[in-house]
């Protein structure tokens, strides 16, 4: 067996060790704020341009999330008023949504949480790694 194999497998096991150790570690972070990291990623679409609406359909397209999980993950963020929602003036099927003031401070104050404890967890990293790491992560992320 080639070495390409037996290391892409280790790539594998190593992807999802990671994963596993970083979400326990974002979650205990997170949880006490009322999130967990999908209304985080989701309330970060809407942080990106806060003066935009957005629909729950736009939302499955950048989330890379299905519809229904996207619905009812909205419907929490409006629930902690983090959210606003308003007849849609193109469709009026659809809603448009919105982040409010306290959703963007909630955006800030998780990652403000976050950053220290990711740093932590990379501090072996160079920056020089990190970079590479990133470039790495988006070209997998491409397939």
């Amino acid at each position: 067996m080639s070495s390409r194999p037996r290391n892409l497998g280790l790539v594998i096991q190593g992807i999802h060790s990671a994963q596993q150790n970083l979400s326990t570690l974002i979650n205990r972070i997170l949880n006490p704020m009322g999130l967990n990291m999908s209304r985080l990623m989701v309330l970060t679409q809407f942080s990106t341009r806060p003066n935009q609406s957005q629909t729950v359909s736009s939302i499955v397209a950048a989330a890379n999330m299905n519809q229904p999980t996207a619905t009812k993950i909205v419907s929490c963020l409006i629930e902690k008023t983090w959210l606003t929602t308003e007849p849609d003036p193109t469709d009026a099927r659809k809603k448009a949504l919105k982040i409010t003031p306290a959703g963007l401070g909630v955006v800030i104050k998780a990652y403000g949480e976050l950053s220290p404890a990711i740093d932590q967890a990379c501090l072996s990293f160079s920056d020089e790694q990190i970079e590479q790491f990133n470039l790495l992560l988006n070209q997998l992320n491409k397939y």
